[in-house]
């Protein structure tokens, strides 16, 4: 018999919940992209310009949100079992950490000072949240689901 830390199993609600919202609010606010590229959301609107980058065309915007909205698929299924998706969570922690360290970086720039009010702080601090709660649970999360 194996010993699991009662974090598995009390903590599982909180995890499960923090999947899901988090998941969630990627998919949506990834699904919005269309109405920047359809131009419902101008590029020089106060939206726009707080979640828009550059002027880098449709294709970019869309290419980036398929990448999101499926990270955030997974990321939701995850909380269904988070002992078994174990690695989609890993992924997503990853993908995301890189993806917003750069968004940060290109923040720093004066022109894209506006991103810290928009697209740039509102998904550090949802990042560091699940990051928090996943983390300290992850081993005894993987070896329960090993057991």
């Amino acid at each position: 018999m194996t010993h699991q830390s009662p974090d598995v199993h009390a903590d599982s609600a909180l995890l499960r919940a923090t999947l899901r919202i988090g998941g969630a609010l990627v998919v949506v606010f990834f699904l919005t992209t269309p109405l920047a590229t359809t131009g419902v959301i101008a590029h020089d609107s106060f939206l726009g310009r707080r979640v828009l980058w550059g002027h880098g065309g449709n294709e970019y915007l869309i290419m980036l949100a398929v990448i999101n909205i499926v990270l955030g698929a997974y990321l939701f299924w995850s909380a269904r079992n988070p002992s078994r998706y174990w690695l989609a969570i890993d992924i997503f922690l990853v993908a995301e950490t890189v993806h917003l360290a750069s968004m940060v970086v290109m923040a720093l720039s004066p022109e894209h000072h506006m991103h810290w009010l928009g697209d740039v702080t509102g998904p550090v601090i949802g990042l560091i949240v699940l990051a928090a709660i996943w983390l300290p649970r992850r081993s005894a999360v993987i070896a329960a689901g090993n057991g």
